[in-house]
C-alpha cells in the first residue's frame, strides 16, 4: 500500500513540473469572434469582436488598448488595421487564394485619455498572438470563434 501511494506521489509531482504546461498556462489568451463577407470579386470585409476592456467596461472609442489585425496571402500583406484616430474593428482586403493567414496583436489607441507615458511604461509592449487560418471559400458569412493565443 506503501508503495502505491509513494508511486501516485511521484507521479503527480512528475506532472505538476511538466514545463510544457506551465509556459502554455502562462500565454495570454483572449476570444475573438470573427466574420467573413464577401464585398466584390476577390475582395472580403473581416470584422471581429475582442473582450478588450469588458471587465472595466471600457467602450470602444476610450479603451487604452486595441485589438490590430494583418492579413497575409501566401505571398503578401493583403490588408491590415493597425490603429487610427477612430478605434475600428474591420479590415478589407482583396485576394484570390482560398487561405488567408489572420494575425492579431494589441496595441494602445493613442486617442485614449488613458493612454499616458505611466500607462505606456506599465503595460509594456504590445502581445501578439499566433496566426489564425481562414477559409475565403467555406468561412463566408459565418460567426467564427477562434481563442487567441500570445505568440
Amino acid at each position: 500500500m506503501k508503495k502505491l501511494l509513494l508511486g501516485l506521489f511521484l507521479l503527480t509531482t512528475l506532472f505538476s513540473c511538466d514545463d510544457r504546461n506551465q509556459t502554455t498556462n502562462d500565454k495570454i489568451k483572449m476570444k475573438v469572434t470573427l466574420e467573413l463577407i464577401p464585398e466584390d470579386d476577390s475582395s472580403y470585409s473581416l470584422t471581429w469582436i475582442d473582450t478588450i476592456g469588458l471587465k472595466n467596461n471600457d467602450t470602444e472609442m476610450d479603451r487604452p488598448i486595441e485589438l490590430w489585425c494583418i492579413v497575409k496571402n501566401q505571398n503578401d500583406t493583403v490588408g491590415y488595421y493597425q490603429g487610427l484616430s477612430s478605434p475600428m474593428n474591420f479590415t478589407y482586403f482583396t485576394t484570390k487564394d482560398s487561405i488567408v493567414d489572420v494575425f492579431f496583436m494589441t496595441g494602445y489607441n493613442w486617442f485614449s485619455e488613458k493612454v499616458t507615458e505611466e500607462y505606456v511604461r506599465i503595460n509594456g509592449k504590445p502581445i501578439t498572438f499566433a496566426p489564425i487560418y481562414i477559409n475565403t471559400k467555406t468561412d463566408l458569412r459565418r460567426k467564427l470563434e477562434f481563442v487567441l493565443i500570445e505568440d
